[in-house]
C-alpha cells in the first residue's frame, strides 16, 4: 500500500503534467481533454486507474468508489486539512458530516467561501506538497556545534 505522501506528490506529478480541470460548470471528475480534478487525481494516484474508466455509470458512481477508497480518502482528508489551515475554512456537512470530496473540489475549482477565483495550478500543486509534509513530517536534525 502507498504511504500518504507518495499519493499526493503523485497526484501533484499528474496534475503538473496532465493539467487540472477547474470547470465548476462540468461536475464531473475529469473534462474532455482528459485533465482530471483534485478528486479525481487523488484517486488514480492511490490506485492507477483514471476515474473516468470507473464513470461508465454516473458522476456519483464514481463518487462513490473513491469515497470507499480508504487510501484516496486518507489522502484527500490530508488535502482538506491543509486547504483548512491556509483558508480558515473547514469541509461542509453534508448527512451530518465532514464531506472532504466537496471541500477539496470547491477550494480547486474556486468556488468555495470566500474564494473569488480558483487557484493556479501551481497553488493547488503547492498545496499538495504541503498535505504530504502533514502527513508525513520529516525529522529535523540538529545543526552540530
Amino acid at each position: 500500500m502507498l504511504s500518504v505522501a507518495t499519493i499526493l506528490t503523485t497526484a501533484a506529478d499528474d496534475i503538473s503534467y496532465h493539467g487540472l480541470h477547474q470547470n465548476p460548470a462540468v461536475r464531473h471528475f475529469a473534462d474532455t481533454r482528459g485533465r482530471l480534478d483534485l478528486a479525481g487525481a487523488l484517486y488514480r494516484a492511490a490506485t492507477g486507474t483514471t476515474p473516468t474508466e470507473i464513470a461508465r455509470f454516473t458522476p456519483d458512481f464514481t463518487s462513490l468508489a473513491i469515497r470507499t477508497h480508504d487510501a484516496a480518502m486518507d489522502a484527500i482528508t490530508w488535502v482538506s486539512a491543509a486547504i483548512e489551515l491556509r483558508t480558515q475554512v473547514g469541509p461542509p456537512l453534508t448527512n451530518g458530516r465532514p464531506d472532504y470530496i466537496e471541500h477539496i473540489t470547491r477550494w480547486a475549482e474556486g468556488t468555495a467561501v470566500f474564494q473569488t477565483q480558483p487557484p493556479l495550478v501551481c497553488e493547488v500543486i503547492g498545496l499538495l506538497h504541503r498535505a504530504a509534509r502533514l502527513a508525513h513530517p520529516q525529522p529535523t536534525t540538529a545543526l552540530a556545534a
